[in-house]
């Protein structure tokens, strides 16, 4: 059966993708890789520091949440940008297959001068460690974990290097959230597996 496993696996394994060095290319490539093209943001929502603690809270809840009856074998690449201080980063949704089908997100970055894709995917320094010693790639976030990562950059001064490494001492004052098309696991894999820079 295909899963999101074996997508988070295909990108973790392409070199290309590997080879990604700076974040705004993360969620340019990646896309392409899983669309064949690149993707234009259009929609963007756009959650703010000027809201209420309980207002974010419900904004990035219902940003990232996806129904249940949800296409089980669809996937889609969500574009993230932290703004001033600009950071982009990717979350790919995807469905666990075993009991109650769940969504999670698997999140991809690099940081430009300081660390690559596949330097974040192996913890290495300066990229964020890798669980339990620290929040930086696993393969899937819950929707819990993933709501928390928003609050904290929204609202906690660390938090830019607890998720994104030794990297210098930044705040988000807004997340911008672009969601690209859901497409099938199968076919995002495949091209994903076959995708060469």
């Amino acid at each position: 059966m295909t899963t999101g496993l074996a997508l988070v696996e295909a990108i973790s394994k392409n070199k290309s993708l590997q080879e990604l060095a700076d974040c705004g290319s993360v969620p340019a490539e990646i896309g392409r890789a899983v669309y064949t093209k690149y993707q234009t943001d259009r929609d963007d929502i756009s959650i703010t520091l000027k809201e209420s603690e309980e207002e974010i809270r419900n904004a990035i809840a219902n940003a990232i949440a996806l129904p249940e009856n949800l296409n089980r074998i669809g996937t889609a690449v969500w574009h993230f940008q932290t703004l001033p201080g600009c950071h982009h980063f990717v979350a790919i949704p995807w469905q666990t297959q075993e009991g109650t089908p769940t969504w999670v997100y698997s999140i991809f970055m690099a940081y430009v001068n300081m660390y690559t894709l596949g330097d974040y995917i192996n913890g290495k320094n300066p990229a964020p460690s890798l669980p339990p010693a620290g929040n930086g790639f696993r393969t899937y976030w819950t929707q819990a974990e993933f709501e928390t990562m928003l609050l904290d950059l929204l609202r906690h001064g660390d938090s830019w290097q607890r998720y994104f490494g030794k990297v210098e001492t930044r705040k988000a004052l807004s997340i911008k959230i672009n969601k690209y098309p859901f497409i099938r696991l199968d076919i995002a894999i495949q091209r994903v597996k076959t995708f060469v820079k």
